[in-house]
């Protein structure tokens, strides 16, 4: 495997001056600016939005490519843009290679806004460096932000406000927006299977909807033995009892199977299915009671400590959380 060292050594090599040299004549010493956006995590169900931060910009030397996919779906019809951007000198991508992963860069070229989720076809004696990705999909275009969020409303339409609210334990993310490189215990949570259980929904005097609705959630858990595995089941069935929600069937954690070939172990997976049923204006309540308590960026940070029998008893701030002791 060659080195970084290696590689470092090749820039200025006879073969990197000349690629330098015509990528200079193709892209006429062109330049492209790119914004530091900062992730927002939406307190009330985690949804993820990036705000610009004009504070901060880039500007990098290279050459840029971009072929068209035209694809029509059911849902939508759009042009799926592949950016190939070809830069002179890897050391320009520092901050895009340390950035913290709430911390993304956008380029901006012909209307399109533009990131990187990988770089390749590295050849170390060429020195010359391509990153490549797509530019931002129409329907993602809502949560990429060129001024501060104001809308502080639910984006979804079931019961995650519910789940993420009941994180005394450990915190818990919705399915597939999970913080990036997150160490356990940590949970996240699934829905599928939203069902309305009554013909109609009922509007009280305030004109408040109420519908009755049932649903399957999944919890799935890193990092949490069986007692604190148990705990976390006992600590939901004893929120249930609240009347936000009620518990449909018999929930019971399962060992799932998570490996890693390199180090020959198992991760400390587990599931748990809910079966539930709520009144969807009980969680736009949860919602708005979690607006006003979070923070104005809810990025959460939790590392729980364990006693020598697995329970969990402080957070690493040192508050008290729920144990089974």
């Amino acid at each position: 495997m060659t080195s970084v060292a290696n590689a470092l050594s090749s820039v200025n090599s006879p073969l990197n001056s000349a690629l330098i040299a015509g990528l200079e004549s193709i892209d006429q010493n062109d330049s492209f600016t790119f914004y530091r956006y900062d992730q927002y995590v939406l307190p009330v169900d985690g949804f993820v939005f990036w705000v610009k931060n004009s504070a901060y910009t880039i500007t990098i030397n290279g050459s840029l490519h971009y072929s068209v996919d035209h694809q029509q779906n059911s849902d939508e019809t759009i042009d799926v843009n592949q950016i190939i951007f070809t830069a002179e000198n890897d050391n320009d991508f520092d901050q895009f290679n340390f950035a913290s992963s709430t911390q993304l860069w956008l380029g901006n070229y012909a209307g399109l806004k533009f990131s990187f989720s990988r770089r390749k076809n590295l050849y170390s004696a060429a020195a010359i460096y391509h990153y490549v990705g797509d530019a931002i999909y129409p329907a993602m275009y809502s949560q990429i932000l060129d001024a501060p969020l104001s809308d502080l409303t639910p984006v979804v339409s079931n019961s995650l406000p519910i789940w993420l609210s009941l994180n005394a334990l450990m915190p818990v993310y919705p399915d597939g927006l999970v913080p990036t490189n997150l160490q356990p215990p940590y949970a996240s949570v699934e829905i599928s299977g939203l069902d309305a259980l009554q013909a109609g929904p009922y509007l009280d005097n305030d004109s408040s909807h109420w519908q009755l609705a049932k649903e399957t959630a999944k919890v799935t858990i890193y990092g949490l033995r069986n007692n604190v595995a148990l705990s976390y089941l006992d600590y939901i069935l004893d929120a249930s009892l609240a009347g936000n929600f009620g518990i449909m069937n018999t929930p019971i954690p399962f060992d799932d199977v998570r490996k890693q070939a390199e180090i020959d172990v198992r991760a400390i997976k587990k599931t748990i299915e809910f079966e539930i049923n709520y009144y969807q204006n009980v969680t736009r309540t949860i919602a708005r009671k979690l607006i006003v308590s979070a923070m104005q960026s809810f990025i959460p940070d939790f590392q729980a400590l364990y006693d020598n029998t697995g329970d969990i008893l402080i957070d690493s701030g040192a508050n008290p959380v729920y144990s089974n002791t």
